[in-house]
């Protein structure tokens, strides 16, 4: 074991890597319509894979390449 705690922060780390990976499959198997699946997968990366924003965006072919916006999920804080 390394004593300043890199290994078992390394190992954190992993685990936390395979629960998001292992949540967003779920949310992949159980997604019945093109929403959903873009919702669920913004919540599995601020719940599960520990980011606090997580969106999703569709890029439009128009002269101003706008980009609209589908999904997203934000971290909340309650003090």
């Amino acid at each position: 074991m390394d004593p300043s705690g890199g290994t078992e922060n390394e190992l954190e780390r992993v685990n936390q890597a395979l629960r998001t990976l292992s949540a967003g499959n779920r949310t992949l198997l159980r997604a019945t319509q093109e929403l959903d699946l873009l919702h669920g997968m913004c919540r599995v990366i601020v719940n599960e894979g520990g980011y606090r924003m997580a969106g999703a965006a569709y890029a439009r072919h128009d002269a101003q390449q706008t980009l609209e916006i589908m999904a997203y999920a934000i971290h909340s804080i309650i003090s």
